[in-house]
Parts: structure tokens; C-alpha cells; sequence
């Protein structure tokens, strides 16, 4: 976090300008104070991006940015939330159990994604081919993207940067 690269004809450099570790929380407030400033802040966040004349989703992995997402949304809505959840036949590779409580908890209109891994090898091809940047959360997103879409849904919050942001 907070490195870039300085290439020059004859070198190359990585810089740090900012690590975690070395940025103490310079606060007066104490952490239930915090706790309430993130809360508002995640609240106001999501709401602002619930304003939509056509239905909204969300992906729900059962993690913790996606479930506190569900959980905000569900809270500043009258109406069940539609999630989708990617799964594997495998159980080893699926954690749709996690999503299963937060479904269940908030009531939410669910759909589930299972996939056997020929499945999936059959379907990577197509995902790597609409990814600027590959990576396995980006097969993640395209599958369910496709799930969604296929549902008649337009508008879909998704966690990505969740982890990043509060430390996995």
C-alpha cells in the first residue's frame, strides 16, 4: 500500500510514502464514537447509491463488506433485497453458508450461483475475455454480473474494496 515505482533509464526504485502500520489513528474520539462515525458514514454511502427508478441488488459473498452492505440496504428499504451469491459444488471453494445467514437474517430475495468446476473452467474463457484486469474476483463479479443481468436487474453494490478498506 502506498508504493509506487520510479523507473529511470538506468534504475529502478520503489518508493513508500504511506503504510498502515506507520499511521496512528490521531483522534479525540473513542471508539464507540468511531464506531458510530463509520456506521453513519457506510449508512449514508450506500443509501446515496440506492437512489434508483429501476431495481437494485447486491452481490453477497457473506463476507463482511458485502453482508454490512446487505444489511444497510435492507435497513433503508421496505422492500427484500435482491442478492446473488456465487457457489461451488465443491465445498471446499464454497462459502455460500456465510451468505446463507445473512439471506436469512435479512430476508432478502436470494438467488444462488452453484457451480461443478467444469462449469466454471467453461465459463473463465468468456470472463477473461470482458476483464481489462484479470484476477479471480473479477470471475467472480463477471458470473454473477451475468446472474444479475439474466434477472432483469440493472443496478447491482457490490463490497470490492471492503476488504482493503477495513483490513481484510
Amino acid at each position: 500500500p502506498g508504493t509506487y515505482l520510479k523507473i529511470t533509464d538506468t534504475s529502478q526504485e520503489y518508493i513508500t510514502y504511506w503504510t498502515p502500520m506507520n499511521s496512528p489513528l490521531k483522534t479525540n474520539l473513542k471508539r464507540d464514537e468511531i464506531n458510530i462515525k463509520v456506521f453513519t458514514l457506510l449508512n449514508k454511502a450506500v443509501h446515496k447509491r440506492m437512489t434508483s427508478d429501476v431495481p437494485l441488488a447486491a452481490y453477497l459473498s457473506g463476507g463482511i463488506d458485502s453482508s454490512a452492505i446487505v444489511a444497510l440496504m435492507s435497513l433503508g428499504s421496505d422492500q427484500p433485497i435482491n442478492t446473488f451469491t456465487l457457489g461451488f459444488t465443491e465445498n471446499e471453494f464454497d462459502e455460500t453458508e456465510y451468505a446463507t445467514e445473512i439471506v436469512n437474517r435479512f430476508n432478502t430475495n436470494h438467488t444462488s450461483v452453484v457451480l461443478d468446476k467444469d462449469e466454471l473452467l467453461h465459463k473463465i474463457v468468456a470472463g477473461l475475455d470482458v476483464m481489462d484486469s484479470p484476477s479471480a474476483d473479477g470471475i467472480n463479479t463477471y458470473l454473477l454480473a451475468d446472474a444479475i443481468t439474466k434477472a432483469g436487474i440493472k443496478v447491482a453494490l457490490s463490497g470490492i474494496g471492503g476488504d482493503e478498506l477495513f483490513a481484510g
